[in-house]
């Protein structure tokens, strides 16, 4: 208390205390010029769909004149492959100027890119990298050659390092169906000692007459008969007063001369009796790097007439259930395994065991082991070869790659996302396990699409587009991104 102020007097009793005023404000300060307030921080507006449409509006526009080239380039690439090139290697041709070209345009990118964005040169660059991948998948370049098996003076070296074996397990998906039905295997004896054409050639003579004897659909033999014998009259004979629906079939084969592909002739009668157009089909296999047999070739030398025997078979015989077949266009993969068709012995046709073969087909050839050729399913005489892609056009169980705008799809959808990613904020490691997920999706939709329908979507060429394609980006990107002020 300051000396000499009285002290404050105390209220009267009964006297209501005072209201409580509230504290004194304090004046206000005086208002600062215009000049030297600070602005506030500028508030972000909320934009719509429509505002980041016409935002972005340019690099859509970008995209679509990129994919729109990149769709009719990849046509006319396939269309380019059908015409000009029957081995992988030959797309070679293609591929050389395309990886010319992407490396100017990436070298292009590296040079003037001033911040890591979508720009015209790297769209253009990423639109030949997508048509490079699905034109190497399309061919299925890795394959690189196909030589022929089954073809005279022509050898299939193996060679250690071919990869097909690595999607064999891919038969492994496939669901085998009932055993064929009306389609048989009859073994006869070879030529040997002690065992000479001519008897051979009497055989097959006797078979056409005990089927159509007991009511056989039709008669197909897997065998070469290029040299004449007197017992091909006997042929001949029987095939004219055989009574078979589906007629009478023979192989033929063909030989490699100074790197030229000839048709081996049957024997002169034979020739003559049996119409090369109708009743003579080629037993010739491709044979890929790792040695085995994966495919047929319907047709031969771009000639019609040179179909294989187990096309003309099965389109005498129709589908399994009746209906007309439809065959692939060229390659046929079977799929069917060679354990699905009966198997009996010449030697075991006897009268009661003839009468059960009422209404089938019989395929005759013989179980040597020089005939015996390596397949997915094992090492099988190449006269079940021949059965396997019989049944396998009949019942429509063959495997088929995808179409080339799907394979277009599958890379360009892939490297598309890849590139988006390695354009957010996402660190390199999520950027790298992007890429294994991507990867790890094409494995599970080419799973899927083959055991729904048999259509393989190759996994190796996205994925290699898609990690060569991280490859790239990741340095490009940190480059980029260190430069920026």
């Amino acid at each position: 208390m300051t000396r000499g102020a009285e002290p404050p007097t105390p209220p009267e009793p009964g006297t209501p205390p005072p209201e409580s005023q509230p504290p004194e404000q304090p004046a206000p300060d005086t208002p600062e010029p215009a000049g030297d307030r600070p602005e506030p921080p500028d508030q972000p507006s909320p934009i719509g769909l429509r505002d980041a449409l016409i935002k972005s509006r340019e690099k859509i526009i970008l995209v679509v004149f990129t994919v729109v080239p990149l769709g009719l380039a990849g046509g006319a690439s396939q269309w380019l492959l059908a015409r000009f090139t029957d081995q992988p290697w030959q797309s070679v041709w293609l591929l050389l100027p395309l990886t010319a070209i992407a490396w100017l345009l990436w070298r292009g990118a590296v040079q003037h890119q001033k911040d890591f964005q979508i720009s015209r040169r790297m769209l253009t660059f990423l639109a030949v990298f997508i048509l490079f991948f699905s034109i190497v998948a399309e061919a299925r370049f890795l394959d690189f050659s196909r030589p022929l098996t089954g073809v005279s003076g022509e050898v299939v070296p193996r060679n250690t390092m071919g990869l097909n074996w690595i999607g064999d397990w891919r038969y492994g998906l496939i669901e085998q169906g009932p055993r064929a039905r009306d389609l048989v295997v009859v073994t006869i004896p070879p030529v040997g000692p002690g065992r000479p054409t001519a008897d051979l050639r009497g055989d097959v003579a006797r078979l056409i007459y005990l089927a159509s004897a007991n009511r056989v659909r039709g008669i197909a033999f897997d065998i070469v008969m290029a040299e004449g014998e007197l017992a091909d009259h006997l042929i001949c004979q029987a095939a004219a007063d055989a009574s078979l629906p589906a007629g009478v079939f023979i192989g033929y084969t063909f030989r490699r001369v100074d790197g030229d592909l000839f048709r081996e002739p049957l024997s002169p009668i034979l020739e003559e009796c049996l119409s090369a157009d109708s009743n003579q089909g080629h037993l010739v296999g491709h044979q890929d790097r790792d040695g085995a047999v994966r495919y047929i070739p319907l047709s031969l030398l771009g000639v019609a007439r040179h179909r294989a025997l187990s096309l003309k078979v099965a389109r005498a015989l129709g589908g399994d259930d009746g209906s007309e077949i439809t065959p692939p266009p060229d390659l046929l993969q079977f799929a069917v395994h060679p354990d699905s068709v009966r198997v009996l012995r010449m030697e075991d046709l006897t009268a009661e065991r003839l009468s059960t073969l009422d209404d089938h087909f019989l395929l005759v050839g013989a179980f040597t082991p020089k005939d015996s050729v390596t397949t997915p399913f094992g090492r099988v005489p190449g006269l079940l070869v021949h059965a396997s892609a019989i049944q396998s056009l009949r019942t429509g169980r063959f495997l088929t790659h995808s179409p080339w705008w799907l394979s277009l799809g599958v890379v360009g959808t892939a490297c598309y996302v890849l590139l988006l990613l390695a354009l957010s904020p996402a660190s390199t490691l999520k950027l790298v396990a992007g890429g294994g997920l991507l990867t790890a999706g094409i494995g599970a939709l080419s799973v899927a699409t083959f055991r729904l329908s048999l259509i393989w979507v190759d996994i190796l060429y996205p994925a290699a587009a898609i990690w060569l394609l991280l490859v790239l980006l990741v340095p490009l990107r940190r480059k980029l991104q260190n430069a920026a002020p």
